[in-house]
């Protein structure tokens, strides 16, 4: 049986942003999933494609600074930054170099072993 458990993790100005545990290897689905979720809900609400990268771009940016600054991140942040990221992605608007973009790991899980003390 594969593992198909990926760590994804979120940089931004060589900073990691957010990092995420997901069972679903398809990097594909995820993009539909959050990033093309995000661009539609910005849509409905009146949202031109060029204010939604904006407005993801200055909340990347947002981000950034608390996690500079030592300031607690809420999850429901980490979240919009997941979406933050997929949807720049899917627009073709996101930088993807050795400084900013999104890294995917596959899961490892530690071995445990079990010593037996016989004393």
């Amino acid at each position: 049986m594969e593992n198909k458990t990926y760590w994804i993790y979120l940089f931004h100005k060589n900073k990691i942003l957010s990092k995420f545990l997901f069972d679903d290897g398809d990097f594909d689905n995820l993009v539909k999933k959050y990033g093309n979720r995000a661009i539609v809900d910005g849509l409905k609400r009146d949202m031109s494609i060029d204010k939604q990268i904006k407005f993801y771009n200055v909340f990347i940016e947002s981000l950034y600074k608390h996690k500079i600054n030592c300031y607690k991140i809420r999850h429901s942040d980490h979240k919009l930054n997941l979406c933050s990221f997929l949807a720049l992605y899917k627009l073709n608007k996101l930088k993807n170099d050795d400084e900013n973009g999104i890294f995917i790991v596959r899961y490892k899980k530690n071995k445990m072993i079990k010593i037996n003390n016989k004393i």
